[in-house]
């Protein structure tokens, strides 16, 4: 990486040689790990597959893999956007790319997720798909009085634009899984709980907010099995 940041030294530190051979090793058996950015030239969302990168033996694998995983967490303004170099037409360019939630926060379509061809390979009706979505964020906050600035209502507009996108990729997630007769259950940061809004990456609140994700997932995580407006209340008082 040309920047060495503190986010990008935290992935440094975590994501060595061993870390991809593990994730290449679960990719061999079936499990699939796929990373969104925005790639800004384009204006496209970019889905990685990271299992294929890790196991792929390259040189520049893990490199290409951290470089990922930074540029998926570089919030724009926030951070800087990630360059990867490319090729076309014998010609080398740089790509712009930054956090996947420009263009959606969960995602899943046919291109990363192809349930014929997994009938296919288990025989005509034989298989079966569950689909699990987890929301790093939340639906429904506390209301707050808005700052009567232009940082502050632009900031609050990008929220609800962000909050309302996140509701219609699980409309869409849910049609598909309808069609592919398959199973849908998503899962969001509870009401009530406070996640650090403009510290993005504050040690106490993100500590905070580690343990409410801990501790949900010992107790069992409250799935909703129907996109927001259509289930009952996943979290009841």
């Amino acid at each position: 990486m040309r920047t060495a940041p503190p986010l990008a030294a935290l992935i440094a530190r975590h994501v060595d040689l061993e870390f991809l051979r593990k994730i290449a090793d679960t990719h061999n058996r079936g499990r699939r790990l796929y990373i969104g950015t925005v790639d800004l030239d384009s204006q496209q969302f970019v889905v990685w597959n990271m299992g294929l990168i890790a196991g792929s033996n390259r040189p520049a694998a893990l490199e290409l893999f951290r470089k990922v995983m930074f540029a998926s967490a570089s919030v724009p303004i926030a951070f800087p956007p990630v360059l990867f170099e490319v090729e076309a037409d014998g010609l080398i360019y740089d790509e712009m790319h930054v956090d996947g939630a420009v263009a959606t926060t969960v995602f899943l379509n046919g291109g990363v997720f192809r349930p014929s061809l997994i009938r296919e390979r288990a025989g005509l009706g034989a298989g079966r798909e569950d689909i699990f979505v987890i929301h790093n964020g939340q639906l429904i906050t506390d209301p707050s009085p808005t700052p009567r600035s232009l940082r502050g209502i632009t900031a609050r507009v990008i929220e609800a634009s962000s909050r309302a996108g996140v509701v219609g990729a699980l409309f869409i997630i849910y049609g598909f899984a309808q069609r592919e007769q398959a199973s849908f259950h998503w899962v969001t940061i509870p009401e009530g709980v406070e996640i650090p809004g403009t510290e993005v990456f504050d040690p106490v609140k993100m500590s905070d907010l580690y343990e409410v994700g801990y501790r949900t997932a010992l107790a069992g995580p409250v799935w909703s099995v129907d996109p927001p407006g259509l289930q009952e209340n996943p979290y009841p008082p």
